[in-house]
């Protein structure tokens, strides 16, 4: 009714709804965390809007899962985007992948502007960041290989980053599969044994995996509070974003070093080699600065993104398990690949 339309666009009642065309229709009311059917619920409001004086109310509250939430935000499709979110950008997606970057790195910003309301595109979220990642560790093994290659017909020595000068030919026993591994394998006498990469990515990916696999199977989270599996995917695949990111930094970790052994820029190798190496050491400590990080991401996206009952609990229980997990994945790698 146009009463309705009208308490839901006036700027004195609530005033960040923007205006509602008349002629378009409303969308389909769906709880914005549990999805539930909202049109009996709001189809009770109509009455009240014939009455002379009365005005629909601009809040409501899900019968299913409790939540309570703006009308706006269930009926008005314009309130469905988020602005300056990269997976909502129709126009200059770059400062829109810039912006949404920034928001990641600090959780409690990201999650007080994206909510539960908010539509979810996953592929445009998930696409960017695994190719990269997919695209940069290709890079950077190809980089491995053809050093290896190179050493192997010149017999030089590569000082690489990350553990100290190292001879490649020497670590990968003339086998250009095993210098594609490091520094996640490396041969020793016999064997091999694990790489401080597959101790670091190995950390991070544990602590990555933890947090969905406990939210998907523990009946005091998802079913619980009824959180529909997209805010899941959603908040999974944004973690992603600072794994792509380090990536991208190693591997130009990498590709300086190479420069550096193949005399491109013999003016400048100490100045190449000393940034190189601060580069490394950064990824490193960020892959164990991550693991916190994501404990911060998906605590804040339990209380102040999905604002689930008691979610600090919830949080914390989740973030000891996950750390728990990390760190086990860390120690309990050289185990397995000691010698294999």
């Amino acid at each position: 009714p146009p009463q309705f339309l009208s308490s839901l666009t006036q700027t004195q009642v609530y005033p960040i709804v923007p205006a509602a065309d008349p002629a378009q229709p409303l969308q389909t009311p769906l709880c914005p965390r549990c999805d539930y059917d909202l049109a009996g619920s709001f189809a009770a409001w109509f009455p009240a809007a014939d009455t002379p004086g009365a005005a629909c109310p601009t809040t409501g509250t899900c019968t299913e899962c409790g939540l309570s939430f703006a009308a706006a935000d269930v009926l008005v499709p314009a309130r469905a985007s988020c602005p300056g979110l990269y997976d909502h950008a129709t126009h200059n997606r770059l400062r829109a992948f810039i912006t949404t970057s920034l928001w990641i790195i600090f959780p409690w910003v990201f999650w007080s502007r994206v909510k539960m309301h908010h539509r979810i595109n996953l592929r445009r979220i998930v696409i960017p960041p695994l190719a990269l990642i997919a695209t940069l560790f290709l890079l950077d093994r190809i980089i491995m290989v053809a050093a290896h290659i190179l050493a192997t017909k010149y017999g030089h020595a590569i000082n690489f980053i990350g553990t100290g000068p190292l001879d490649i030919p020497a670590w990968s026993s003339g086998h250009p599969a095993i210098a594609a591994a490091f520094p996640f394998v490396m041969n020793v006498g016999s064997g091999f044994r694990a790489g401080p990469g597959t101790f670091i990515g190995g950390m991070m990916l544990a602590a990555n995996l933890m947090w969905p696999l406990l939210l998907f199977v523990l009946p005091h989270t998802r079913s619980t509070a009824r959180i529909r599996k997209q805010h899941i995917y959603r908040a999974w695949a944004y973690s992603f974003w600072p794994l792509a990111a380090i990536t991208v930094f190693m591997t130009l970790a990498f590709a300086l070093d190479l420069l550096v052994y193949l005399e491109l820029a013999t003016d400048f190798t100490r100045q190449i080699r000393t940034i190189a190496s601060y580069i490394s050491i950064a990824c490193a400590w960020s892959g164990v600065v991550y693991v916190f990080h994501l404990a911060a991401w998906w605590s804040f996206a339990l209380t102040k993104g999905w604002r689930i009952h008691g979610g600090w609990w919830v949080a914390i229980l989740l973030s000891f398990t996950s750390l728990l997990a990390a760190f086990a994945a860390f120690g309990s790698i050289g185990i397995f690949l000691a010698d294999l």
